[in-house]
């Protein structure tokens, strides 16, 4: 074989072995750039987090880590010397809808020409996009004031009011009460619920003291006077059978000469029977 034709198969073999490999190149950086594409594109934050060049799962990871999990922790609740936790994710109904943000970003990124992306890329650049996608939150505002209300059916403490007490003829004074401030408290939280660094609340109570004032103890007196009054019984005369003792064995009863049994019949000789002897008295009560 002529060594023209020699050099021109040496040749083609060149131009075959390296197109075929520039072909495999091409074919590598292709495959790279469109892997590229999957991602979101650099210079997207979410909620000012960087999430450029990662995918749409690795995005909200990073977000729910980064941003959303302080959001999400329960508040504690002071009412007196009580702690009470209070869920902003099952109490509240909150939500941060990374989902959606996250797709948001992915859906703003490469949105530009593809091959005009692929030049940049074969040079060794990637088109920057500046963009934040803003944090966004939902919770319901009426549920802490719902919480709150049954927190204050359980926990409140109504004032003991002022008593008279009958049978020790006594004055017994009432006791303060307190009572949860649900509308300021629920206000409060409501305030809180954006701020991952507020998650521990004092709730306001109300001191409520009973009624002690001279009226409504002078009307709480008043109602004791037909209870407690007795009208004086006047002084009277009145005779009674006196029993008469033949031996003076019974103090108080003047002695005769009797030798037969007795039967008594005044009430304070009842437990004694026998024959009767008796007199009449003649007694005077002085009243009461």
């Amino acid at each position: 074989m002529k060594p023209k034709y020699i050099a021109l198969i040496v040749l083609i073999l060149i131009l075959l072995i390296g197109g075929t490999i520039c072909w495999f190149q091409y074919q590598s950086i292709r495959s790279d750039y469109d892997a590229y594409r999957t991602l979101i594109q650099q210079g997207v934050t979410i909620a000012g987090v960087e999430v450029g060049w990662r995918t749409p799962e690795q995005a909200r990871a990073k977000v729910m880590e980064w941003v959303a999990e302080p959001y999400y922790r329960a508040l504690t609740l002071r009412y007196q010397d009580e702690a009470l936790t209070l869920s902003p994710a099952d109490d509240l109904g909150f939500e941060i809808p990374v989902d959606e943000m996250v797709a948001e970003a992915m859906q703003a990124s490469h949105q530009y020409d593809y091959w005009e992306g692929f030049k940049l890329w074969i040079q060794g650049e990637a088109e920057t996009l500046n963009l934040n996608i803003p944090l966004r939150m939902s919770f319901d505002e009426a549920a802490a004031a719902r919480h709150l209300t049954d927190i204050a059916a359980t926990n409140d403490k109504p004032p003991v009011e002022p008593m008279v007490d009958i049978q020790e003829l006594a004055f017994i004074p009432g006791r303060a009460g307190y009572s949860l401030d649900v509308d300021a408290s629920a206000e409060t939280i409501n305030e809180s619920v954006p701020d991952p660094s507020q998650r521990d609340i004092s709730l306001p109570i109300s001191i409520v003291e009973p009624d002690q004032s001279p009226a409504r103890i002078e009307s709480m007196l008043s109602t004791l006077g037909p209870v407690m009054e007795r009208l004086p019984s006047p002084p009277s005369y009145y005779t009674a059978t006196v029993p008469i003792s033949t031996t003076g064995g019974l103090a108080g009863t003047p002695l005769i000469d009797y030798s037969g049994p007795l039967t008594w019949t005044f009430p304070y000789f009842v437990s004694y029977t026998g024959h009767l002897t008796q007199t009449t008295g003649f007694f005077f009560d002085p009243g009461e």
